[in-house]
């Protein structure tokens, strides 16, 4: 096995360390969490009480328990693991609606969770080198510059 496939199955053993181990229900609220923020807007838990089958009192007993949920002053999601409406320096665009991710990372694993393409626009924090991405559900569909490569911390390009 390459050492860049390597690093990366230890990266991502490291980072689902990191994250809380979710039943059905709870994916079935972060997936409806995360299909409702994709209109770019921010969401209403009252919203996600059809898709999801459960009162917004649960829902937002779960929002609230999960790290990385953000609100504005009118206690509507803003901000879910990794997705934004709020701008950030990582431009997310699904179709019409413009969004945010966190890090360049979330770029890469929302467009499948979504099961949409979205383009994505980032500047190289040591380079300043702006870089667009058209991110499908399962792969990388162009790049620019062609070169672009994604670097761990600690480990170099993966």
């Amino acid at each position: 096995m390459s050492t860049a496939v390597s690093d990366l199955k230890n990266l991502a053993r490291e980072l689902d360390e990191h994250f809380p181990q979710l039943s059905q229900t709870e994916l079935r609220v972060g997936l409806a969490a995360y299909r409702a923020m994709t209109s770019g807007y921010p969401v209403d838990i009252n919203k996600l009480v059809d898709v999801v089958g459960l009162p917004a009192e649960r829902i937002g007993e779960l929002m609230s328990e999960w790290p990385g949920v953000y609100r504005d002053e009118e206690d509507r999601v803003i901000g879910f693991w990794g997705l934004a409406i709020r701008e950030t320096s990582h431009r997310f665009r699904l179709g019409e609606n413009q969004l945010y991710t966190w890090c360049a990372w979330d770029a890469l694993f929302l467009p499948e969770i979504l099961g949409a393409t979205a383009d994505v626009v980032s500047k190289c924090p040591s380079t300043g080198t702006e870089v667009r991405l058209r991110v499908g559900a399962n792969r990388i569909e162009a790049a620019e510059p062609a070169e672009v490569a994604v670097y761990a911390a600690q480990s170099g390009p993966l």
